[in-house]
């Protein structure tokens, strides 16, 4: 019998998220009759949890001291005010972090694309010879770098360059769709990108235009990428892990006699909850009673329970933090509804659409492979509030096509979004690198 194949699966995330779901799946689905995964986490307890580091049967786990800019290695976490201790919130924050909150808009593109950029490089080298160390100690086959988008964490790029000096075959997948190049930066980040792009010999994206991004905005070979739909496992609707849409209420706390809106994602600007809620204000017309649920928490919070009360939507708005069981939350709702700025490919609408939930978001990342407009669900532009409440409008007054819709995305989901196909998907692009080192 032939030897199992050694991954090495690399992360350093402040969050819970989308790209932590994927990597989980992927930790705790691969064959551990033909694969040996050993994860190298930059690590803080909420994530190690989350992802089942110490308790995934085969996984060796080797946390490294790996800190992002703007994070601090804390074990208080429960004790930090600025934390919510459950998954999807900031790890812990810095004070440089803290500040970058309280400064507000103003500043944030100053140091978004000069001073991060600038702490970033400096060290770059230092942690790219600690996870070369660490990867060569484990003896690694191919390193699988997850990264949440592009640049995304700066330490994803170490770790290529660790991979490339070891001589590893090397994927990253990227999450979420890539950004422009820095105006401030665009020399440093340029000659950084050409490291990568020695460096990977395979990108994963989950849909095409996330991967045109990294081609057009980047200038990666397009011949680099390699699109692979997320796949998650999802109850389904009936068997004894689901929950029934009255008993969802119930356990929320929700009215059953009203209709339910709701979206599920961390609090922060670029999820769009703010144009969600103008959306809602549009829809106090209602004819049968509607209600908003948010779930999530996140730094924006106070924030938009203001917006709220300001839009008179105080009454009819509920925010229900951290969510520990999120096919629940989503049954408990009418429509699903994702507003974002970026994506890549979301979990979470893959997640309603696994529940026959019909799903109205914006037209980003991804979310056109998902949702087939007027069959699966709609897709409407970028913070257009008007079009966002229109779309809620036709789906809470015509419950058969608002049906018809949530079977139609259940379908899709069966037929392109399960975890067995995206496994398979992955298999085939490890087996894939390493034919073309040895070639």
């Amino acid at each position: 019998m032939a030897a199992a194949t050694r991954i090495g699966y690399y992360m350093s995330s402040p969050t819970v998220g989308g790209a932590e779901k994927y990597l989980r799946e992927l930790l705790w689905g691969m064959d551990r009759d033909r694969y040996a995964p050993t994860l190298f986490l930059a690590a803080w307890p909420g994530l190690e949890d989350f992802l089942g580091a110490r308790s995934c049967p085969g996984l060796s786990y080797r946390p490294l001291r790996i800190r992002e800019p703007g994070t601090s290695f804390s074990s208080r976490h429960s004790d930090s005010p600025s934390v919510d201790n459950r998954f999807g919130n900031l790890a812990a924050a810095s004070r440089f972090q803290k500040l970058y909150w309280r400064l507000g808009a103003p500043a944030r593109p100053f140091i978004d694309g000069a001073v991060y950029p600038a702490m970033k490089f400096l060290r770059l080298a230092p942690d790219a010879g600690r996870i070369a160390r660490a990867l060569h100690r484990n003896r690694v086959d191919v390193l699988h770098i997850v990264n949440g988008g592009y640049p995304g964490a700066y330490s994803a790029r170490a770790a290529a360059v660790a991979g490339m000096k070891l001589g590893i075959p090397v994927v990253m997948t990227v999450c979420s769709t890539a950004m422009p190049l820095s105006a401030t930066f665009r020399p440093l980040e340029s000659r950084l990108d050409g490291l990568v792009r020695k460096a990977v010999a395979s990108f994963i994206v989950p849909a095409a235009r996330p991967g045109r991004a990294l081609v057009d905005r980047r200038g990666f070979n397009p011949t680099q990428i390699r699109e692979i739909p997320w796949g998650l496992r999802a109850p389904l609707p009936g068997d004894h892990r689901s929950v029934a849409k009255d008993e969802a209420r119930v356990q929320l706390g929700l009215p059953r006699d009203v209709q339910i809106v709701g979206t599920l994602s961390r609090m922060v600007p670029e999820k769009g909850h703010g144009v969600l809620l103008e959306a809602m204000a549009r829809l106090q017309d209602h004819a049968a009673p509607v209600h908003t649920l948010l779930g999530g928490a996140g730094p924006d919070r106070s924030a938009l329970e203001a917006r709220a009360a300001d839009l008179g939507l105080a009454e009819r708005v509920s925010f229900t933090g951290q969510v520990e069981d999120r096919f629940a939350f989503l049954r408990a709702l009418d429509v699903f509804v994702l507003a974002s700025d970026i994506e890549g490919l979301p979990y979470v609408v893959l997640e309603a659409m696994s529940q026959g939930i019909p799903v109205v978001a914006t037209d980003v990342g991804g979310l056109d492979t998902a949702i087939i407009q007027g069959e699966s669900g709609f897709l409407v532009p970028v913070r257009d509030s008007n079009a966002l409440a229109e779309r809620v409008r036709f789906l809470l007054d015509h419950p058969a096509e608002s049906t018809a819709m949530g079977r139609s995305g259940n379908a899709m989901y069966n037929r392109r979004f399960t975890l067995e196909s995206m496994l398979t998907e992955h298999e085939s692009t490890y087996a894939e690198v390493l034919r073309r080192r040895e070639s």
